[in-house]
């Protein structure tokens, strides 16, 4: 199994499904009193706090074991673009201790928020990704890997599924939920975006092959954000299978806040 650091800071910004039952009507009525800077809320000085367990797969292993991490971002600074809009700066560091007791703290990059009036976009390494965008409603949807090239990725996987990755289709499947997150942390007022959830060839429920002697593949993404707080949750499964190397390249990712 070979864990690639690279891989795992650059694949933090990517965009799973997760259907959350309730009334449309509802929610659409709900959402208009939120913005997406109550989403996306960002100030100098503001500490994020994540899980994550990833796992960079370049292996001809059946089991699949993750690598935790502890995961901080600090608002560090704040500038505008050529139109005056603000763009913020994040700074991210890395422990393996995921107690939080270890001030060995690691520089895993940095990436900048743009907030537009009717978008919030994220842009790291040179990616441009369209994380939320107006109107704030059920099944409204977006391209928001509409910047993307091409094998984006094609410097750190070597699969070819990320040729589809600026068609991918962003969209709201849940307004206004609750959603609760381990170390009985909840959190109201929460907004899901899927932005792909399909296969071929694969057993969705073990996430396995059915058939290695056939090309398969797994693409899986969302994140949600909850009102006053942020991003909360985000899952990412993005794999592919070439029989005739007879191994799975790709990622795997699940990452949720544990701090208010």
């Amino acid at each position: 199994m070979k864990l690639n650091y690279a891989g795992i800071i650059l694949i933090l910004t990517l965009p799973l499904t997760w259907l959350i039952s309730g009334c449309k009507k509802e929610k659409e009525i709900l959402q208009v009193k939120t913005s997406l800077e109550k989403l996306f809320p960002l100030e100098i000085g503001k500490v994020d706090f994540y899980r994550m367990d990833s796992l960079t797969i370049d292996t001809k292993e059946e089991e699949l074991i993750p690598n935790p991490y502890l995961i901080m971002e600090i608002v560090t600074a704040i500038s505008t673009d050529n139109l005056n809009h603000p763009v913020w700066r994040i700074e991210r560091y890395m422990s393996k201790d995921t107690t939080g007791k270890s001030e060995e703290w690691l520089p895993a990059g940095n990436y900048f928020v743009a907030v537009y009036p009717e978008k919030i976009e994220v842009i790291e390494n040179n990616l441009r990704f369209i994380k939320l965008t107006l109107p704030l409603k059920l099944s409204h949807y977006w391209r928001g890997n509409s910047y993307l090239p091409p094998d984006a990725y094609q410097n750190i996987f070597e699969f070819s599924i990320d040729n589809n990755m600026p068609n991918w289709n962003y969209t709201y499947t849940g307004i206004n939920d609750s959603i609760h997150l381990p170390r009985d942390l909840t959190f109201g007022k929460v907004a899901t975006v899927a932005h792909i959830d399909q296969s071929f060839n694969v057993i969705e429920s073990t996430n396995t092959i059915e058939s290695r002697e056939n090309f398969a593949t797994r693409e899986k993404s969302m994140e949600q954000y909850a009102e006053e707080v942020g991003l909360i949750y985000r899952e990412q499964i993005l794999w592919e299978y070439q029989p005739n190397r007879g191994n799975l390249n790709g990622y795997m990712l699940k990452m949720w806040r544990v701090n208010l």
